[in-house]
């Protein structure tokens, strides 16, 4: 009986991994970069349209919109941006994937935190956390 419970756990850990795939990652990766590029390009409500309902819910259009002016003001435009780690997670809800972004920036550095609601293949923002850095990681 042990041996199944344990089967079985294994079973269900490789399939909840298995959800997601290495594109899931790449695909979340590139729509990283998008996003920096239409932060840097100041195109901030077109990034609160296409994100998705959990973040839209979450903050309205104008907030997000004076949030990452402020953000772009102080810190102006992105110089370098490095993924540190990534994590998928399963709910009922769906699949989230959570990155962590070290980015440089002209005038000072970050730590970028995403949440991407996979939607299909296509990666949709619901959550985003920025982390002014007084250091750099190696």
């Amino acid at each position: 009986m042990r041996r199944l419970k344990s089967c079985l756990f294994a079973a269900i850990a490789l399939w909840a991994v298995g959800c997601s795939s290495p594109g899931d990652i790449e695909s979340v990766k590139r729509e990283v970069t998008h996003f920096q590029t239409d932060a840097d390009a100041g195109r901030f409500d077109q990034m609160y349209d296409g994100a998705d309902g959990f973040y839209r819910r979450s903050i309205t259009r104008d907030v997000s919109r004076r949030f990452f002016e402020g953000v772009h003001r102080r810190f102006g435009p992105l110089v370098e941006s490095k993924l540190l780690e990534w994590k998928v997670k399963q709910f009922s809800a769906g699949t989230f994937v959570n990155v962590r972004y070290f980015s440089k920036f002209r005038h000072g550095n970050a730590a970028e935190d995403f949440t991407w609601r996979m939607i299909g293949r296509k990666p949709l923002l619901a959550g985003y956390h920025f982390e002014e850095q007084t250091f750099i990681p190696n």
